[in-house]
């Protein structure tokens, strides 16, 4: 039987970029992002894509981007920040946790045009 993380090892050579998460901490008073502390680089698969999502009440987003993250402690929400390697910053649309019978493999993260 293979270990749990036989799968996330294999996933490491394709990795061959790193974003920067950085977790929402609270909003200020006029309701905007506040973050604490330093950004965690991750490896990631970066994808170009183009595509667009619309929630319940057709708005749409256009997805640009998606990231393959290898990790299995990864937690994400819609308001965390991920920089990318060009220093840009994109919002989150989409957070997708892919599962195996050994536990959370890697985080697929759909992102907007910076």
């Amino acid at each position: 039987m293979p270990s749990t993380t036989a799968f996330l090892t294999a996933l490491k050579p394709l990795t061959t970029r790193a974003v920067n998460i950085r977790v929402l901490s609270s909003l200020n008073n006029y309701g905007e992002a506040q973050y604490s502390g330093a950004a965690t680089s991750y490896a990631a698969y970066i994808q170009k894509v183009t595509t667009e999502n619309a929630d319940l009440e057709r708005n749409e987003r256009v997805i640009e981007y998606k990231a393959y993250i290898p990790s299995s402690t990864l937690s994400l929400g819609l308001s965390d920040e991920i920089e990318f390697p060009d220093g840009s910053i994109r919002p989150i649309i989409e957070i997708d946790e892919r599962w195996d019978e050994h536990g959370k493999q890697f985080v697929v993260v759909s992102l907007g045009d910076g």
